[in-house]
């Protein structure tokens, strides 16, 4: 089984605050987030947001940002002619917004989407705006193999 190490930092944090976990490949994202929680002991109970830019995608717990996405793909065509026809930047931007897609964090395992040297960007609490970054500093094991350490998430 592959384990990702990844390096945790708390962003504009003086000094920087930064962890380094283990986490299996096999791991989703909403269990990528239990660690986190458990680095930085915040609690369960607020909207988390993970920005995979190199993917044109989210991984959030926001049903509301998960909805806006789902109308969108529901009614694309009116949506991205009427942005268009505003013909603003604002309107540009909020239609390329909108076309990131947007992911369950219990549905999407990391191990598909990050690979040695990707930063991605997480935020917890949109309210106070915990940022932090994540780096994958290395993968050990092989994809495919079952021995891993039992400590790896």
């Amino acid at each position: 089984m592959q384990t990702y190490q990844i390096r945790v930092e708390l962003k504009n944090s003086e000094p920087l605050f930064s962890r380094s976990a283990a986490v299996s490949a096999d791991a989703s994202f909403a269990e990528l987030h239990a660690v986190i929680r458990e680095i930085f002991a915040f609690p369960d109970h607020h909207v988390f947001i993970f920005h995979l830019p190199n993917h044109k995608m989210k991984v959030t717990n926001d049903e509301q940002a998960i909805g806006v996405h789902q109308e969108y793909l529901d009614n694309r065509e009116q949506i991205t002619q009427a942005l268009l026809g505003l013909g603003t930047s604002f309107a540009k931007q909020h239609l390329e917004s909108l076309q990131t897609a947007v992911h369950k964090p219990d549905r999407v395992k990391i191990g598909q989407y990050l690979k040695v040297g990707d930063r991605i960007d997480y935020v917890y609490d949109c309210g106070d705006s915990w940022e932090i970054s994540l780096l994958v500093e290395e993968v050990n094991g092989k994809a495919g193999d079952k021995t891993g350490g039992d400590d790896a998430r």
